[in-house]
């Protein structure tokens, strides 16, 4: 046979010369790993109404899967459980109970979400006021986070977002933003961070090289509107348009890959007090003099 099965659990895959595969009835739990690193073609999994568990990395990086359907009866989704595929759009059943962090991560065709947890325009998974997933093809120019959301997780947008992005809207209520959320929306340029976030991970905006201010009245924002400071830790840089920057009198630590690879930067201007440059803090800045 295809499948590694014991105990209900099928635990690896056999792909060579299958393009479609019906996981056998009985099969309670996809296990880790079972269908990951399998190239372009896979395109096709039909899973039995018995099928209960699924769990992290089941199918990463399945690069060809098109077309799967979740089953009434499904319990738990497990973290990184799809990510890579080539899906358009998923329906989670009502069953399910929990689903981990990134799922659908850098699924570049995904396009909506419809079923549990599913926001009201199909763009996002929230679970207990967490965004779990993305669709990310189905952003525009504008990115409206939802109303009820208090947390963003660790790197949840960063792989995959469509460069065309400019804004992102978040909304009141916000409680965190986490490390390198935003990573890589080059072409950002505008953010409100509202007065309700307490916790700001790793460089949250990292590598957003248009981003030209930090608007709204958070404690975190400098009064230049250029900098999100920790305590005296820099965590995050909005350098758009400029050749020059000044770090605020205060901070004693610059935090990870801060100015990464903005390459326009010509001058940063660090007062005395820095006892700490973070790693990678201005790693490919080719312009520094």
């Amino acid at each position: 046979g295809r499948s590694l099965i014991v105990d209900n659990i099928l635990n690896s895959f056999a792909p060579v010369g299958v393009s479609s595969y019906t996981v056998p009835e009985g099969v309670e739990t996809i296990g880790f790993g079972a269908f990951s690193d399998i190239y372009d073609s896979l395109e096709e999994i039909i899973l039995p109404s018995s099928v209960k568990h699924i769990e992290s990395r089941a199918f990463d990086f399945c690069t060809g899967l098109k077309t799967i359907s979740l089953p009434d009866g499904l319990l738990d989704i497990g973290q990184w459980a799809f990510r890579g595929n080539q899906l358009e759009t998923v329906h989670i059943p009502q069953s399910v109970m929990s689903i981990g962090n990134a799922v659908f991560g850098s699924c570049s065709k995904l396009k909506s979400f419809t079923g549990k947890f599913a926001s009201s325009d199909g763009l996002f998974l929230v679970v207990n006021g967490e965004i779990v997933s993305v669709a990310i093809a189905g952003f525009g120019k504008t990115v409206t986070i939802p109303n009820g959301v208090t947390i963003i997780g660790n790197q949840i947008f960063e792989q995959g977002v469509p460069v065309e992005i400019e804004e992102v809207v978040l909304p009141e209520g916000l409680i965190s933003i986490g490390a390198q959320a935003f990573g890589y929306w080059t072409k950002l340029k505008k953010i409100n961070i509202p007065s309700s976030v307490i916790e700001l991970g790793l460089n949250p905006f990292e590598e957003c090289y248009s981003l030209e201010a930090f608007e709204g009245n958070n404690s975190f924002i400098s009064e230049d509107k250029r900098c999100l400071i920790v305590g005296t830790t820099l965590v995050s840089a909005a350098p758009g348009g400029l050749d020059e920057f000044t770090i605020p009198e205060g901070v004693t630590e610059i935090g990870f890959s801060v100015f990464g690879d903005f390459s326009p930067l010509s001058s940063i201007i660090i007062p005395e007090g820095v006892e700490y440059l973070g790693e990678g803090m201005c790693r490919y800045c080719n312009s520094l003099t």
